[in-house]
């Protein structure tokens, strides 16, 4: 019974169980920019291990009917929009590669819900005053061209969307679970002592907005509108 990244499914909830932005908080530190108080945070959360999430999914998977924690992933280097990336091509990986015949896995996209992540206070600090960690911009490169939105997104949210792209130290769990089994599975998370539990978007279908006009002036989140692209915020 092993959680993968493959196996997002059209209508899963993303559920994350860190805040981000280590990279950009310790990079202000690096410079006497960061309060302690910050600094302190982070490191509590950083000491905190994904083991009791990871559990918790595989209880919930063991005792339902079915699997309802389809796929998950770590939040680390490649930042929060990295991995959520990996997760989103595994999909057309394992098609390609194993030739599976599922009809339950399906190339996906996602809509991201900006103000519904939770970022650490310092790195928010540290974004307002443009320090990032120095590998942010090659995560920025690898990953901005896949957010259908980005510019508009940097426009609305100048100082929390750059930490979408922000390198993790010890960072949380992020799973893509059944919308129908999604909320019971937080009340888990957090019932099994989980600090920080929240639900961050959705899978959709890849290219499910590319005539959506509407969907481009959302200012709640990031998925895709094109056939190349999978993500919108």
């Amino acid at each position: 019974n092993i959680l993968r990244k493959r196996g997002c499914r059209v209508g899963d909830r993303l559920i994350l169980t860190k805040p981000i932005g280590t990279g950009a908080l310790f990079a202000a530190d690096m410079r006497a920019k960061s309060r302690a108080v910050c600094v302190q945070e982070a490191l509590q959360s950083m000491m905190t291990s994904n083991g009791v999430a990871s559990q918790v999914a595989m209880k919930m998977n063991l005792n339902s009917d079915a699997v309802v924690v389809h796929a998950c992933t770590d939040v680390t280097g490649f930042g929060l929009m990295g991995h959520l990336l990996e997760m989103l091509v595994a999909n057309d990986n394992d098609n390609d590669n194993n030739g599976e015949d599922d009809d339950s896995i399906q190339s996906v996209g996602c809509r991201l819900n900006l103000h519904d992540i939770p970022f650490f206070q310092g790195a928010i600090e540290a974004s307002a005053a443009q320090i990032f960690s120095s590998l942010q911009p090659e995560n920025h490169k690898h990953a901005h061209h896949q957010v259908s939105n980005h510019k508009e997104a940097i426009r609305l949210d100048s100082v929390r969307y750059p930490l979408l792209f922000d390198p993790q130290t010890a960072g949380g769990l992020m799973f893509s679970v059944d919308c129908a089994h999604a909320q019971r599975f937080m009340e888990l998370l957090s019932a099994a002592g989980v600090p920080v539990v929240a639900d961050i978007g959705q899978i959709v279908s890849y290219g499910a907005n590319d005539n959506d006009d509407e969907a481009a002036k959302t200012e709640s989140g990031v998925c895709s509108r094109t056939s190349r692209k999978r993500v919108f915020v």
